[in-house]
């Protein structure tokens, strides 16, 4: 994807032809992370995000922390500690669902990679399909 020159001035970087999706070209990914940088972890501070309301499991995860009952008899502290709960539980609930997107859509891709590769153009419908689904 990329010629000598290229690849001695960024010698940390990738590049991945991917499936055309909605196209005839096919999008390249470059990442251009120099590994050997940012590896330290910092603290992230927790947002709740106002979409998550529109899934079901998310306000499972809320309403069962909320419930039960919280350690402690100050009641500054059994706030705290709920709340504490329901991060955990929803960067839970986020983790996994981002990781089911990720594997729904590899899918969906190599799907598509696989049709066009052995199709004729008579796969145009089920491509169209399948890149409506991603």
């Amino acid at each position: 994807m990329a010629n000598k020159t290229w690849n001695d001035m960024f010698n940390y970087a990738l590049c991945n032809a991917m499936a055309a999706v909605k196209s005839d070209h096919s999008p390249l990914h470059i990442c251009m992370q120099n590994l050997e940088y940012g590896r330290g972890r910092r603290n992230r501070v927790f947002r709740y995000e106002a979409a998550w309301e529109l899934k079901e499991e998310c306000g499972g995860i809320v309403k069962e922390v909320w419930s039960k009952v919280a350690e402690g008899t100050i009641k500054a502290g059994m706030i705290r500690s709920k709340l504490e709960q329901c991060k955990r539980g929803l960067i839970s609930w986020k983790q996994k669902t981002i990781q089911q997107d990720q594997r729904d859509i590899s899918r969906d891709l190599a799907s598509i990679s696989h049709l066009q590769d052995t199709g004729d153009g008579s796969h145009m419908v089920q491509i169209a399909e399948t890149s409506k689904e991603s």
